[in-house]
């Protein structure tokens, strides 16, 4: 697009993705137009952030437009017109979105390793960012994920639980370790 402003650009299958970060604040600081700039195969593309939620930073859609790519554009989740690239991209790249992953059993170990070390809030913090991801990245169900954190969460007495919770990381902590 020959521009010196910074974009964020997909690198995947199918059309490319550019997102104009600098324009897509400035348009909703300065002109409440709650639209994102985003370019699809260099045309512009419609995407509307949700103008009912204004306690929001303007880049909280940014961030999630960009998780989404990250999960592969999946195709309940995309907007619509994104589509295409949802069904050009979604072709297997994430395997067992579903199911827990190799790395998400390494982050477990990692949370375990660091409360045996003595660092509980650090563990609990580790399995609340996992929890997100899955929520956000690979739309997981908050009841799925607690089931699948329970076997690790277990392992922290409910003191320690609730001392995270009193003051957790990101206040959304709580929908996931909460018991």
């Amino acid at each position: 697009m020959g521009s010196e402003k910074p974009f964020i650009v997909s690198n995947d299958n199918g059309p490319s993705i550019l997102i104009d970060i600098f324009e897509s604040i400035r348009k909703k600081v300065c002109e409440g137009d709650p639209h994102i700039t985003v370019y699809m195969s260099q045309r512009p593309v419609c995407i509307l952030r949700d103008s009912d939620i204004v306690d929001t930073p303007s880049t909280d859609s940014l961030v999630s437009l960009v998780l989404l790519g990250i999960a592969g554009w999946p195709y309940d989740s995309t907007p619509k017109t994104l589509r295409q690239k949802s069904l050009t991209s979604s072709n297997g790249k994430i395997e067992n979105i579903g199911q827990l992953l190799e790395s998400d059993h390494n982050q477990m170990q990692s949370a375990l390793h660091l409360h045996q070390e003595g660092f509980t809030h650090a563990g609990l913090s580790i399995l609340a960012q996992m929890a997100r991801r899955l929520y956000v990245c690979r739309c997981w169900h908050i009841d799925k994920i607690r089931l699948a954190l329970q076997p690790t969460i277990e392992n922290f007495t409910d003191a320690e639980v609730q001392a995270y919770i009193q003051h957790p990381d990101e206040e959304t902590d709580v929908l996931f370790l909460a018991p």
